[in-house]
């Protein structure tokens, strides 16, 4: 059975923790609808911003910790756009946080806190979710423009 979410479609440009919270309540209700708790392996397939969405989704599926399989992530920036993004790009993710006060951006930017300790991302990152999958896979690419490949790669 798969879940295609459609839950932050219209809406990525808020709180990715918020987004992150839709995410989950969205599985939890499509399980309860399909499958039974105790039988379910959950595994997440996300791109770009989705890998993030999923990753802060974790914080609200602790019951499902023993319960999941893999994870795949494509040009997800796990580690922020801090480095390595091409000068363009990261002129445009500027001008667009400025512009309109992209929350989620902020948060990719680590702009979210003026102490990097207090960050979105950081935050996720000393949760540890990760390491409940059997499988983690995070796939990048040096020719990509948008998410530089080390923070893809974490």
């Amino acid at each position: 059975m798969f879940l295609i979410s459609s839950c932050n479609e219209m809406d990525t440009d808020g709180d990715i923790s918020i987004m992150g919270f839709r995410l989950a309540e969205e599985i939890k209700s499509y399980i309860g609808r399909n499958v039974d708790d105790e039988e379910v392996i959950i595994n997440f397939i996300g791109h770009s911003m989705g890998g993030i969405i999923a990753r802060a989704a974790l914080v609200h599926l602790g019951k499902y910790k023993n319960q999941l399989g893999f994870f795949f992530s494509l040009s997800s920036p796990h580690l922020g756009y801090l480095n390595g993004v091409d000068t363009m790009i990261k002129t445009g993710l500027w001008f667009m946080r400025k512009m309109n006060k992209v929350k989620s951006l902020d948060q990719l930017s680590l702009e979210d806190n003026s102490k990097k300790e207090d960050t979105l991302l950081y935050k996720l990152s000393k949760e540890g979710h990760l390491r409940h999958f059997k499988k983690v896979i995070l796939l990048s690419s040096s020719e990509d423009s948008y998410v530089a490949w080390h923070s893809a790669r974490i």
